[in-house]
């Protein structure tokens, strides 16, 4: 049994990780909601910023990665 990685497996799994970005930097926020208030607080805000910058970028590798079936135009 092979698995298979193909386009339509990869623009799922990006949109996936777009989402958890997403709703993960929600939750931190709701979270540390009252860390965020204070000023002196400031890594919460390098968390979230960080885990969501981080998740993006694991999104867009994905949609970057190319099947050998992708590159014969198949």
């Amino acid at each position: 049994m092979r698995i298979r990685f193909n386009k339509r497996v990869r623009d799922s799994l990006a949109e996936v990780m777009k989402s958890v970005a997403t709703y993960g930097s929600v939750g931190f926020t709701l979270l540390l909601g009252e860390e965020m208030l204070k000023a002196e607080r400031a890594w919460a805000f390098v968390v979230i910023t960080v885990w969501y910058l981080f998740m993006q970028a694991l999104a867009h590798v994905i949609l970057a990665c190319e099947d050998e079936d992708d590159s014969k135009g198949a």
